[in-house]
C-alpha cells in the first residue's frame, strides 16, 4: 500500500511559499541595485566630500605649500575687524561676487572683488606677517582652504576662490568665537621662514586696485 503523497492544498501552500520567497530575494536584489546605483553616483558627482568634507590642519593638508604660523597667543579677531579682498581663480564668472556678499552678510569687511592673476585648483587665503590672525579667523569659514603667506605688510586678507570651492561652511558649523586661541597648523613654519612667499601687488587685480 503506497503513502499517501501531500494533498492538493499542502502543494499549493509549497508552491505559494516558494514563489513569495523568490519575490522576496528579488525585490533584495533590485533595492540593492538601486542602492549602489545612487552610491555610485553620488560619489561620482563628489557629493559625499561636499557632505562630508575632509579636513587635515596638518602641513600635508596644506596641498605641499608652507604653512605659516599663527602669531605667538593670537586669538580669533571678530569678522567686523577683518578686511577681505575677493579674486576669482576659475573660469566661472561670478564667483567672487558671491562669496564677497555671503562674508559680508556674516559681518567682514569687504575691500573690493576682481580675478587672480592665475587660475588655481584650490581655494587659497594669502596674508602678510601682519594679518595672519586675521587669515587664520577667516579660514574657519572654508572648508578645507589654502593658508599661504605673501610680502604684504597690511592686514588686509585675500581670498582666491578655487575650483574646488563648494560653499562656505554652515554659519552655525564655524566653532571658532572671537577671542579663542587661535591653533597653527601642525608642521608649520615661522613666518619669518617662509620662503618664496607671495609677491604683494601680483597676485591679482581688485577694481582700481592690485593685491
Amino acid at each position: 500500500m503506497s503513502t499517501p503523497g501531500p494533498d492538493k492544498s499542502e502543494r499549493q501552500a509549497r508552491k505559494e511559499y516558494v514563489h513569495d520567497r523568490t519575490r522576496l530575494v528579488i525585490k533584495a536584489c533590485l533595492i540593492g541595485l538601486v542602492v549602489a546605483l545612487v552610491l555610485g553616483l553620488l560619489g561620482l558627482f563628489d557629493v559625499w566630500g561636499r557632505l562630508f568634507p575632509d579636513v587635515d590642519d596638518t602641513a600635508a593638508g596644506n596641498f605641499g605649500v608652507s604653512a605659516p604660523c599663527a602669531p605667538a597667543n593670537a586669538v580669533a579677531i571678530d569678522p567686523s575687524n577683518i578686511t577681505v579682498a575677493v579674486l576669482n581663480g576659475t573660469e566661472k564668472s561670478g564667483l567672487a561676487d558671491a562669496v564677497s556678499e555671503a562674508l559680508d552678510y556674516r559681518g567682514f569687511n569687504i575691500k573690493g572683488i576682481g580675478d587672480a592673476a592665475h587660475e588655481y585648483k584650490h581655494t587659497t587665503i594669502v596674508a602678510g606677517v601682519n594679518g595672519l590672525a586675521a587669515a587664520y579667523s577667516l579660514r574657519a569659514q572654508f572648508t578645507g582652504a589654502v593658508l599661504e603667506m605673501s610680502t604684504s605688510t597690511d592686514k588686509v586678507v585675500t581670498v582666491i576662490i578655487g575650483d574646488d570651492f563648494y560653499d562656505l561652511k554652515p554659519a552655525d558649523s564655524v566653532t571658532i568665537k572671537d577671542g579663542q586661541k587661535l591653533v597653527s597648523f601642525k608642521g608649520c613654519v615661522a613666518p619669518n621662514d617662509i620662503k618664496n612667499p607671495l609677491k604683494a601687488g601680483t597676485i591679482g587685480t581688485l577694481e582700481n586696485n592690485v593685491v
